[in-house]
């Protein structure tokens, strides 16, 4: 007998300080924006849309009966600004200072991520590494490691790799995700666009040793990531380097799909020249942009997903809808 088991994915929340707020970078494209090698310098953040969070809470606090635990592929915050980042973490956890931190939006404590009581899978994105380094040129940072320490807890040295179980009681399961961290870190980001990622040779030799272990040991598991690798979707400025030693280390194990987010485009296919497919997430909450969730389900014993239902954003009737 077959045990199926769901998750909700979502991806790109860009929450902050401060709601409804436009980058002079997505009103005049990267070009315009980069035509002097001005990699650094492009004002501040896209951040999210507050009548869209209000709908994801909703629909996270009233769809839970649907879905086994919650997966976020990145870029949760829009800055790695302390501000920014206790914002995007007391709409995932509320506590005592929710309401001070979140100025533009009302308090979810009754239909929030937290109470929704679903374990909640989330890595950093791009943006959860990038804090302002003034009004218009940004730094690296690693505040978000310390932020939400309650939900990204590294399994190995490089610190970029979270190997995370979950128990599944309705099929008395244990789900094992793999979340990876392909964000640049201090030394790449000082020579490489803040938007791109980069596959270390350190983190291919973790994960390399973490799958041939689950694969001898017929290990269940599933593989997130921020950036999807070789997306059609994804422009040169935020791609991800050094991609092929990530895909030919899924080829050898066989890894049937993963999921990712960051190009704000809903995406479904086949990596090229691979039998993997990418479920790239469109954003969830992104301010003026297309928005959706997504709801999998998955045969245990197969490896393989049997349904995937999407929750399109509609600005009209202000919710999401199948």
């Amino acid at each position: 007998m077959s045990k199926y088991f769901s998750f909700c994915h979502i991806s790109d929340l860009h929450l902050s300080i401060q709601a409804n707020q436009q980058s002079i970078k997505d009103i005049f494209s990267w070009y315009q924006c980069k035509k002097n090698n001005d990699t650094k310098k492009y004002g501040r953040f896209t951040t999210y849309e507050r009548v869209k969070l209000e709908a994801l809470c909703r629909f996270i606090y009233l769809n839970k009966d649907k879905f086994d635990f919650i997966l976020i592929t990145g870029d949760i915050s829009s800055s790695a600004s302390e501000d920014d980042l206790n914002s995007a973490l007391s709409i995932i956890k509320p506590g005592e200072k929710s309401k001070l931190w979140i100025k533009d939006t009302p308090n979810f404590y009754d239909n929030s991520f937290y109470l929704a009581h679903k374990p909640i899978i989330l890595l950093p994105g791009n943006h959860d590494r990038i804090d302002y380094d003034s009004l218009t040129s940004f730094k690296y940072s690693d505040k978000f490691d310390e932020i939400f320490k309650y939900f990204w807890v590294p399994s190995t040295p490089s610190n970029k790799i979270s190997a995370k179980s979950i128990f599944v009681p309705t099929i008395n399961e244990t789900i094992n995700l793999l979340t990876i961290d392909f964000s640049l870190n201090e030394g790449r980001f000082k020579n490489i666009n803040i938007g791109e990622g980069y596959v270390e040779e350190d983190i291919i030799n973790e994960l390399d040793r973490i799958l041939k272990f689950y694969e001898d040991n017929k290990i269940f598991y599933i593989i997130a990531l921020h950036y999807p690798p070789k997306s059609e979707n994804v422009s040169t400025y935020l791609k991800l380097n050094n991609e092929e030693k990530f895909i030919n280390l899924l080829n050898k194990y066989k890894v049937p799909f993963i999921f990712s987010g960051h190009s704000h485009i809903e995406e479904h296919k086949l990596i090229p020249n691979t039998s993997i497919r990418n479920y790239c997430s469109d954003s969830s909450t992104s301010f003026c942009e297309n928005s959706n969730i997504n709801i999998f389900k998955i045969d245990f014993e197969l490896n393989k997903i049997i349904d995937k239902k999407t929750f399109k954003w509609s600005s009209l009737k202000r919710n999401f809808y199948e």
